[in-house]
């Protein structure tokens, strides 16, 4: 769940033309951290959603240099690449305001204005602001404690070890598509309490909130229909869950928040369910592009890294922290401030919107040495990959341990594992919110 709730919607459709219409092809050496530009950057026109999704850390390096503060066009929003300006703006809810920073759609066709009210309607985490937001957040922080979360460890490990182990056999296979994608998938909903056989049915109603939330502007009316339509039977089959576990609650989430109450405080139904359906969607997209690009960084030649784990060489929690602060998933969050702010010289007015780039902020050299660099015994330092303040991921211990336990289990199976293609190009996932690739092709030696 790397980013969270706090951050399912963090991109959504808020100024210009953010999106690409296609695959974005951009080569390997291009799409991670530790290659500086050469080239004059044009900071106004920074898009990570088209041109720039490859080469995000590279402008974030010169604007630290240069303009660490910086307005894009494109996000018409100023752009915090410091880990201290970041941390400042993410800790400070009485001045950046997360329910602001989203507009609500409006106008909409009826199927997809439903969906649009259902998110804007309930006390999501991301939409709301203090003092209503404690109360949301308390009923599924206490869901997701570290205790909370251990207990479900024998059943994630079962989900992984079996996904595990149908890659075994072919000659090679593509990691994203078999095996990435699902465990978080099928860990969020074991979690939640949604039953294994309905993955298909939450895949789609996830992809239809996400496409709405974040393409809504770019779709024609009989799209918008058609992403409304589809998500539809998420009203009927998330009741039924809350049903179900008012009448015989269990070990999920869903019945922890059915059947508790803070400060005599009780969620509504229809607040159980954007929490369900968003948790999900935290929860499954961010680990498993965490994980890829986490694949991708320890396989790169000379695999070094690899065989130092396989060796037991390395502690496995600690690569994967390291993973998480080298290539995050997520660029970053919005917020939209209340009142005029002075950022390390720069005036934010009220109303202007701004970013702070946690992925910037994890390779800023003022907070981590040789930030560029994937180091796999690293000492700890407070990190932005699960965001800071009051909307901070409420899902990190589930996702910390997914991705030890996912890595733990192709460590084991597959000492010699590689790269399919060193050389191949990276293609990212258009209209998403998230830097996804494609694929990952491995061959097992």
């Amino acid at each position: 769940m790397v980013g969270g709730v706090s951050r399912f919607y963090s991109f959504a459709s808020i100024g210009g033309s953010l999106y690409s219409t296609g695959d974005l092809d951009l080569e390997v050496r291009n799409s991670s951290p530790g290659v500086l530009m050469t080239t004059s950057v044009d900071l106004r026109s920074f898009n990570p959603f088209g041109p720039h999704v490859g080469l995000a850390y590279e402008y974030f390096a010169h604007a630290r240099v240069h303009q660490p503060i910086f307005f894009s066009e494109p996000l018409q929003a100023w752009c915090l690449t410091r880990y201290e300006d970041v941390r400042a703006v993410a800790a400070d809810a009485a001045r950046f305001s997360n329910r602001e920073a989203i507009p609500r759609p409006t106008g909409l066709p009826l199927e997809a204005q439903r969906v649009m009210d259902f998110l804007y309607d309930t006390s999501t985490l991301l939409l709301t602001d203090p003092p209503a937001h404690g109360p949301i957040r308390r009923f599924v922080h206490e869901g997701f404690s570290p205790r909370v979360v251990a207990g479900f460890e024998p059943d994630l490990q079962k989900i992984v070890g079996g996904l595990a182990d149908t890659l075994v056999g072919p000659p090679r296979f593509d990691l994203v598509g078999g095996f990435a994608e699902m465990f978080p998938l099928l860990g969020a909903m074991r979690v939640l309490g949604f039953d294994a056989e309905h993955a298909g049915d939450l895949k789609r109603w996830v992809g239809n909130l996400m496409t709405l939330l974040a393409g809504w502007r770019f779709l024609t009316p009989e799209q918008l229909v058609e992403q409304g339509r589809s998500f539809a039977g998420a009203f009927d089959y998330l009741q039924s869950v809350i049903d179900d576990r008012r009448r015989e609650p269990t070990d999920d989430l869903v019945s922890f928040m059915v059947h508790n109450e803070f400060r005599g405080r009780r969620l509504t139904d229809l607040e159980i369910a954007d929490l369900a359906i968003g948790v999900l969607g935290a929860g499954w997209e961010t680990t498993s592009a965490a994980f890829v690009s986490l694949l991708a960084v320890l396989l790169e030649e000379p695999r070094d890294k690899w065989r130092a784990l396989v060796a037991g060489e390395a502690d496995l929690d600690a690569v994967v922290a390291e993973g998480l602060r080298f290539d995050i998933p997520i660029l970053g969050t919005f917020r939209r401030a209340l009142v005029d702010v002075e950022l390390a010289g720069t005036t934010v007015r009220a109303g202007e919107l701004v970013v702070i780039l946690f992925s910037a902020a994890n390779h800023d050299p003022a907070q981590f040495d040789d930030p560029d660099t994937f180091r796999l015994g690293r000492p700890r330092r407070p990190d932005m990959s699960f965001g800071h303040g009051i909307h901070n991921c409420v899902g990190a211990p589930l996702a910390r341990m997914e991705l030890s336990i996912a890595l733990s289990a192709l460590v084991e199976r597959f000492p010699d594992l590689r790269l399919d293609d060193p050389d191949a190009p990276v293609r990212f996932k258009p209209m998403s919110q998230f830097k996804e690739r494609t694929e990952l092709w491995l061959r097992p030696s």
